[in-house]
């Protein structure tokens, strides 16, 4: 499934023009006009992350308080003739600090949510919701086995039917992309996805996308040789494996035919079936910054 800072599942759902965390809001756009979904707490950066399937959107806030302490929630809005309404808040239910971040990344695909909660605790979690008679509760907490602490495990998740991919962009200083797969209610790790280089400052796992088996993993700060290592001023890449039976191999490296340095490409991924769609934020070819897909 896409999330934002993918594009929105089949491209033809709701499109997020817009979020600005200090004051937390987020429009969509749809046949109708412009809905701008306000947020209560305008110091929780409301609008993050967003991910809608059909008739239902959810919205992080990395930020928002819960109790007092800057923990995080995520929002879920449901569409209906009357517009968008509030519906549920999402929360972590395990606050080992401030600054959980949970909210940090979402997605939705029918009717499970999974939510990613990158700085804690220790190497992160991504916590997975499922409606359930019209109320979402949590069915699981994912966690990577074995990765160290500090590895903003949840800084990207995506979702597609019974497979969850999450990333951990700072693991060992290079970055890691983690597959779970659910039979029943039970989730399992399948497979830890890394880069081909294992170049230090590669952020693998910025961003991630996933459709049916296949799963794209950018590295905003991979070289364009795989050899030398150039720290910030570097184009990015994106990497795709795929799955046969419970194993993942990498297909390709995709990478900018015009490379520039920090094009930052792939800081976003948009994925269904064989078309995909990447974001360049540095890109500087039309102007300075100016971005480009």
């Amino acid at each position: 499934m896409l999330n934002y800072p993918q594009l929105l599942k089949y491209f033809t759902a709701l499109v997020i023009l817009i979020f600005v965390p200090l004051t937390g809001y987020t429009q969509i756009i749809n046949e109708s006009g412009f809905l701008e979904i306000e947020a209560r707490d305008v110091t929780g950066t409301f609008g993050s992350a967003v991910a809608a399937d059909g008739d239902v959107a959810v919205i992080g806030a990395p930020l928002a308080f819960v109790s007092g302490v800057a923990y995080g929630r995520a929002y879920v809005y449901t569409r209906n003739n009357e517009g968008w309404t509030e519906t549920a808040v999402l929360l972590s239910g395990n606050y080992p600090q401030s600054g959980g971040g949970f909210g940090t990344s979402v997605g939705i695909d029918g009717n499970t949510i999974v939510v990613g909660a990158n700085r804690g605790p220790g190497t992160g979690s991504v916590l997975v919701f499922t409606n359930n008679g019209g109320d979402w509760t949590k069915q699981a907490e994912l966690v990577p086995e074995g990765a160290p602490d500090f590895s903003a495990f949840g800084s990207s998740v995506a979702i597609d039917g019974d497979t969850v991919v999450a990333g951990a962009e700072n693991e060992s200083g290079i970055g890691a992309a983690y597959v779970f797969t659910r039979t029943g209610t039970t989730w399992t790790e399948q497979v830890k996805l890394e880069p081909p280089n294992g170049v230090r400052g590669a952020f693998f796992g910025a961003s991630i996308a996933v459709s049916g088996d296949t799963v794209m993993v950018s590295s905003t700060g991979a070289p364009t040789n795989s050899n030398v290592l150039v720290g910030n001023d570097v184009p990015g890449s994106v990497y795709v494996f795929t799955r046969k039976g419970s194993s993942w191999t990498q297909e390709a490296e995709l990478m900018a035919e015009d490379a520039t340095l920090r094009q930052l490409f792939g800081d976003s991924i948009a994925l269904e079936g064989n078309i995909a769609a990447i974001g360049a934020s540095g890109d500087d070819q039309t102007a300075e910054n100016a971005g480009a897909t």
